[in-house]
């Protein structure tokens, strides 16, 4: 049975099922989610695999990156089957 999911763990799944990486930042002002953090959460309790790192911006400021390692292996295999189907 497909997972149910609320509109915005949704968004955040489609964008990183497409191996796409999230961060606050991006997901507030592109995607209108205002609590990432939350919603990777709530996603994780009901089994979804994402990951995250820490990472630093050049203000030494500490902001997480939310990614599903598979999602992206998915992405550049499909990519590397798409480009060697091209003529």
């Amino acid at each position: 049975m497909p997972q149910k999911y609320s509109a915005q763990q949704q968004i955040v799944m489609d964008q990183l099922n497409a191996g796409r990486s999230l961060t606050n930042l991006v997901a507030l002002t592109c995607h209108g989610v205002q609590s990432l953090s939350s919603r990777v959460a709530e996603l994780r309790k009901l089994g979804e695999h994402i990951e995250d790192r820490t990472e630093t911006d050049q203000f030494e400021r500490q902001y997480k990156v939310y990614f599903i390692k598979a999602a992206k292996v998915k992405a550049a295999v499909g990519t590397l089957i798409e480009g060697n189907d091209a003529p």
